[in-house]
């Protein structure tokens, strides 16, 4: 039997759906999240992103709305940060925010490297700090780590904020031992981590693995990280953005997805219309479509479904359903 057998075979619950994508059961039973990633305000396919935020306002069982990184355009300007906190303020008290590194990591004008045609990243820690302080204080956020208890779920929310490394989602050793600490003080309670990048080794997409850069798309430090989840088993779920992997892509929703026999990552699509639509794929494809996951928490379970914001349709095939950790 293969480890998706063994730790976590699908389930088949009974959802009622409607045309604007509402899931519902006469008795709940359930909270939902609804996950947005690389948003990229404004950005590109403005329109279809406003569609989509005016859908998922009017979903009448969402209970919070996760934005995991990547919430401005490029360089991560006071302007747009000010549009996203317009754009995204409909949420009211339901929001969420993590930070990506377009958040803080490049300067306002978003310079090109010539040599590896990646965008550099800002070298002054103060105007990285600068930066991260102005998406606190945008949000409200006495700090850029969190946590909250959500239907006997420990929701822990973590933010890319190294101000000296290069790679795209790095924490400081200051989040990292926050969130060790974190985790030994609920080591009995099921918890799913929001952070912008995925752990390493859970996808396979050549448009990454074969990039022209030694800065890592993974969450670092990977050799630290992988460690802390190795001492904390009920770390399960793990939310990630970063990579703009279409719901199409086999990467999306695959045995891959399956870090250290323990965590399963979610991958979630960017909204900006420049997703890596296949595993194969060298680069990204231009499109207009938007696809935001849901994850349903039950007491023992927790269901994955892909919303189509175009086709106003849910994608069955990417239904999935984790089992909850059970301890002693």
């Amino acid at each position: 039997m293969n480890i998706m057998h063994m730790l976590s075979r699908w389930t088949v619950f009974s959802f009622a759906e409607s045309s604007s994508g509402m899931v519902a059961q006469t008795d709940k039973g359930y909270h939902r999240i609804v996950i947005l990633s690389d948003v990229h305000l404004p950005g590109n396919n403005l329109q279809a992103k406003e569609n989509a935020f005016h859908a998922i306002a009017s979903w009448t069982d969402v209970d919070l709305v996760v934005v995991i990184g990547d919430l401005l355009s490029n360089g991560g300007t006071a302007e747009q940060l000010s549009f996203a906190e317009r754009s995204l303020g409909r949420f009211g008290k339901q929001l969420r925010v993590v930070g990506g590194n377009h958040d803080y990591m490049y300067p306002d004008n978003y310079p090109i490297n010539e040599a590896t045609g990646h965008h550099l990243k800002e070298s002054s820690p103060k105007a990285r700090q600068e930066k991260l302080d102005r998406f606190k204080r945008t949000w409200g956020l006495k700090e850029l780590f969190y946590s909250e208890t959500m239907g006997g779920y420990r929701l822990v929310y973590l933010s890319p904020d190294s101000l000296v490394s290069n790679h795209y989602t790095q924490l400081s050793a200051r989040q990292l031992a926050w969130f060790e600490k974190e985790l030994e003080r609920s080591r009995n309670v099921p918890t799913i981590v929001f952070f912008h990048g995925p752990p390493e080794g859970t996808y396979r997409s050549r448009k990454i693995l074969e990039a022209t850069t030694p800065d890592s798309y993974n969450a670092e430090p990977a050799k630290q990280i992988r460690e802390v989840l190795r001492r904390n088993r009920q770390v399960f779920l793990w939310a990630a953005g970063h990579l703009h992997l279409g719901a199409g892509n086999s990467d999306f929703n695959s045995d891959i997805n399956l870090y250290d026999q323990q965590v399963w990552v979610i991958h979630n699509s960017d909204m900006d219309g420049s997703s890596v639509l296949s595993a194969a794929d060298k680069k990204a494809s231009k499109h207009d479509t938007i696809w935001t996951n849901s994850l349903f928490l039950y007491p023992d379970s927790v269901a994955v479904r892909t919303y189509d914001h175009k086709q106003k349709a849910w994608l069955s095939n990417q239904d999935r359903t984790i089992k909850t950790p059970k301890f002693a």
